[in-house]
C-alpha cells in the first residue's frame, strides 16, 4: 500500500484545498518496498488544473524542466506535478537498472495519481482536473498509462511534447531527417568547420541501419541528432535565470550532478529493453482531448512522429502545434510561446 513519506526532518506540507493560495509541496511517495518517488507540486493553488509531468530521458529526473523559462509562466496559471520516475532524479530505492521496465514505471504513475487526487482533489471547491503530460521518453511512458490501464477515465486530457511513442519510428525518421538536412546544409555556403561537422553527421546517419540492431545503434544516432540541432541557427537555447537556478540547487534533496551520473545506466537499460516498443496503432483508441507539440528542428524525435499520431488519433478535440524555432526542448527554445500553447489548450479543452 502506498504512503506519503517525510522529506528530510520536516513533515509533509500540502496546500489547503479549500483556500486559494500558492502550492509548493515536496514529498516522497512509497510505491513499493523498493521505491520512494520524489514529487514536487508547484503552482497556483486557486487553479483547478493539475498537470502530472512525465520527464524524458529515461533517467535524469524532472527537476531540469523546472528550470525552463517556460515553467514560471505555467506555474502562475496551473499546478505542475513534477515526478521523478523510479531510479531517476531524487527518487530513492533499490531497483537496479537491469530490473526496470516500462510496465513498472506505468504502475508507479497510477500510484502517484492516487496520491495527487487524495491530497488536492478531495473536498476541493470547484471541479479539479488532472492532465497527463509527457516529453520525449515521457511520450512513451504516457501511452503505456493511457492504453494499458483505466487511467483515461480519471484524466482531463493528454499533452505530448516531442513524444517518443514509437521507438522504431523515432530511429528510422531521425536517420532520414538527418540525411535530408545534411544534404540541404552541404548544398549551401558553409564555413569549413560547420561543413565538416555536417559531413560527419551525414556519415553517421548514412551508416545507421533504419532498424536499430542494438542499443549502441540507438545511442549513436541519438547523439548525432542532438548535435545536428545545435547547428541550426534558428534554434536558440534560453538559459535559466541564475538566481532561480541557485535556489533550485539548494532546494533539491539530492545533488544534480549525482542524478546525472546515475541517469546513464537507467537510460541504457530501459532503451535496450524498449527499443522495439510502439504505440502508434493504439492512438486510434484515444478519445481524450489531446495536444501534440513538436519542434520543427527536432532531429531526436522528428516532427513526423506527431504527424503519425495526428493521422490516427480518435480524439474529437485535437490540437497540433509545430514550433518553428524549436528543437527537442521547446520549453527552453521558445519558452513563452510554449507555455502559452500549454495553457491555451488546458483552458480551451472541454
Amino acid at each position: 500500500m502506498h504512503r506519503l513519506l517525510r522529506l528530510g526532518a520536516l513533515p509533509l506540507l500540502v496546500g489547503c484545498a479549500s483556500e486559494p493560495g500558492w502550492i509548493d509541496d515536496r514529498f516522497f511517495v512509497r510505491v513499493d518496498e523498493d521505491a520512494d518517488l520524489y514529487v514536487h507540486a508547484v503552482g497556483d493553488g486557486s487553479s483547478n488544473d493539475f498537470i502530472l509531468f512525465l520527464h524524458g530521458g529515461p533517467g535524469g529526473g524532472s527537476s531540469t524542466y523546472e528550470l525552463a523559462p517556460s515553467a514560471p509562466i505555467i506555474h502562475e496559471n496551473a499546478v505542475m506535478i513534477y515526478l521523478d520516475q523510479r531510479s531517476s532524479g531524487a527518487s530513492e530505492g533499490r531497483t537496479r537498472p537491469a530490473d526496470l521496465s516500462l510496465e513498472m514505471m506505468r504502475d508507479d504513475v497510477l500510484v502517484v495519481m492516487d496520491v495527487v487526487e487524495q491530497l488536492y482533489f478531495e473536498n476541493r471547491v470547484g471541479d479539479p482536473r488532472l492532465w497527463l503530460m509527457g516529453h520525449s521518453w515521457g511520450g512513451l511512458l504516457g501511452p503505456a498509462v493511457l492504453f494499458e490501464t483505466d487511467a483515461s477515465d480519471r484524466l482531463a486530457g493528454w499533452i505530448e511534447v516531442s513524444g517518443a511513442h514509437d521507438l522504431p519510428k523515432v530511429h528510422a525518421d531521425s536517420k532520414a531527417m538527418l540525411l535530408a538536412e545534411a544534404d540541404a546544409q552541404l548544398a549551401t555556403d558553409l564555413d569549413a568547420d560547420t561543413k565538416e561537422r555536417w559531413k560527419a553527421l551525414r556519415k553517421v546517419a548514412e551508416a545507421a541501419d533504419p532498424v536499430a540492431k542494438n542499443i549502441d545503434d540507438v545511442l549513436e544516432l541519438n547523439e548525432a541528432a542532438a548535435e545536428a540541432e545545435g547547428l541550426i541557427e534558428a534554434v536558440d537555447f534560453v538559459q535559466p535565470d541564475l538566481g532561480h537556478t541557485m535556489g533550485w540547487m539548494l532546494e533539491r534533496p539530492t545533488s544534480w550532478a549525482t542524478n546525472q551520473l546515475a541517469a546513464w545506466p537507467v537510460a541504457t537499460a530501459l532503451l535496450e529493453k524498449e527499443m522495439s516498443r510502439s504505440y502508434s496503432e493504439r492512438y486510434r483508441e484515444l478519445e481524450l482531448p489531446t495536444l501534440l507539440v513538436t519542434g520543427a528542428w527536432d532531429f531526436v524525435v522528428p516532427p513526423t512522429l506527431t504527424t503519425d499520431v495526428e493521422l490516427r488519433i480518435a480524439a474529437d478535440h485535437l490540437e497540433v502545434v509545430e514550433m518553428s524555432e524549436s528543437g527537442h526542448v521547446p520549453m527552453f527554445n521558445e519558452p513563452e510561446a510554449y507555455a502559452q500553447t500549454i495553457l491555451d489548450f488546458v483552458g480551451s479543452a472541454p
